[in-house]
């Protein structure tokens, strides 16, 4: 007994099988993504008017068909659509082959389509928030190898970025490990609050550099971005001489990234400055044995030069030189050598020189500084000239003691009777670091023929 067929003229697909096929469908009885219109079909008229299909119909294509029609309707994924399609699929059964064909294009044609916009339009919106705020990749820059002379580069999304290494997901979804020693540099998309703060930093507008850094802080939801980030607030802060705030953001950084490429900015004092009173209690809590040890290393720079806490800062810089932390253990020994300096002999400074290559490559800048007025004291001005100038070629990250460098280095000239030169670097400070205290001491030095030498703190 024949069923009724329930058919769907309405709608904009058609089965394919040896009889409802055009003549391009494939070879008969084969099952696949071919179309077709109504017109091409034999039995379409029939099918529109609900007609029973002949009977003669029925051959082994038919029954695969119904298999298939079966199968495809206990699968959950697509269940609904094809258990609503399933009686006009079992009543034109004699005549219908290419049921699954009917299946799949009712599937691609249907309210699905919508569905398939949405999950297009969701998976976009979420890669380009994971490129970043203009939907740029990410590029790494880095060395192959420790002897490479040349770089590659790496696009995609950076998942991470810590002083130990860098985790980056290329387009083809893999996730790869770089080691940060031969990461060169990263692009990536920064919101406009960041590079605001970076261009004012730049221009020596360290309070408008913080504001915009803290609203840039509060609209990245990288979190190694945020690191970068909050490291240019403690360089604000430091140049600011804002040491106390300074320290507490720097203790921030660490405690999320022990290993921070961020290091080189710690606020560390390497000239003697004024303390406000409420650093001066923190920095005394942060020097005892208990406090971390970068808190140690960072309160005893500071309280080095006052009387009453100079012998515990000294005990404190002991503790850390032993740290097994190189980073830390190296910057104390460079503040020992900056108490030490006005007692030892020419020939220790000789020493701290080849010693100050030792030092990891962005952290000299201190230490350098602290050679080149070791220099100055032991009336060798050709030398601490050449370590002070290290400073504004190389290390170039913390503008007022590079600015304070410049001023020394100058003086070393003229001692030298280079007086050319010195003014040279005399206008550079004014001209450069205008906002910074040296560049009112380097004014009256070009205003004067004979300049009164400057007291050191």
């Amino acid at each position: 007994m024949t069923q009724r067929p329930v058919c769907y003229a309405d709608r904009p697909w058609i089965a394919l099988c040896s009889g409802h096929r055009s003549p391009a469908a494939g070879p008969p009885g084969a099952i696949g993504p071919w179309w077709g219109t109504k017109q091409t079909c034999r039995h379409a008229s029939a099918c529109e008017r609900g007609a029973v299909l002949p009977s003669h119909d029925a051959d082994a294509r038919h029954q695969r068909a119904n298999v298939a029609l079966r199968t495809c309707t206990a699968q959950p994924r697509i269940r609904p659509i094809a258990h609503r399609s399933a009686p006009s699929f079992v009543g034109c059964a004699p005549g219908l082959t290419g049921a699954c064909v009917r299946l799949v294009a009712g599937f691609a044609f249907s309210q699905t389509r919508r569905m398939v916009r949405m999950a297009g339009m969701w998976l976009l919106t979420w890669w380009l928030l994971a490129l970043g705020t203009d939907g740029r990749a990410d590029v790494v820059h880095f060395r192959p190898g420790p002897t490479a002379r040349g770089t590659s580069r790496l696009e995609g999304e950076v998942l991470d970025y810590t002083g130990s290494e860098l985790r980056i997901r290329l387009p083809d979804g893999r996730e790869r490990k770089l080691s940060v020693r031969y990461v060169e540099r990263i692009e990536t998309a920064r919101n406009e609050s960041q590079q605001q703060g970076e261009r004012f930093f730049a221009a020596g507008r360290y309070e408008q550099a913080l504001a915009a850094l803290r609203r840039a802080a509060a609209q990245e939801r990288r979190a190694w971005v945020g690191r970068e980030i909050l490291a240019g607030e403690v360089r604000c802060l430091v140049e600011l001489g804002r040491w106390h705030e300074a320290t507490s953001a720097f203790l921030r950084l660490v405690a999320q990234d022990p290993q921070t490429p961020y290091f080189d900015c710690i606020p560390l004092a390497w000239r003697a400055g004024r303390l406000s009173r409420a650093f001066r209690g923190a920095a005394e809590t942060w020097m005892r044995a208990s406090a971390p040890e970068v808190a140690q290393l960072i309160a005893a720079s500071h309280l080095l030069a006052l009387g009453p806490q100079r012998r515990q800062a000294l005990l404190a810089l002991r503790r850390c030189a032993t740290s097994d932390d190189a980073r830390i253990a190296w910057l104390a020994k460079a503040q020992q050598w900056r108490a030490d300096s006005p007692s030892v002999t020419a020939e220790q400074v000789a020493r701290w020189e080849l010693q100050v290559e030792q030092i990891p490559f962005r952290l000299r800048g201190g230490p350098y500084y602290v050679l080149g007025q070791a220099w100055l004291q032991h009336d060798n001005p050709q030398r601490a000239a050449l370590a002070l100038m290290r400073l504004p070629i190389l290390h170039s990250q913390r503008p007022g003691l590079v600015a304070e460098a410049l001023f020394d280095a100058a003086r070393a000239l003229e001692q030298m009777d280079r007086h050319d030169e010195a003014a040279r670097l005399f206008a550079e400070v004014v001209e450069r670091y205008a906002h910074c205290p040296a560049a009112a001491e380097a004014r009256q030095r070009l205003k004067l023929d004979n300049p009164p030498t400057r007291s050191d703190g």
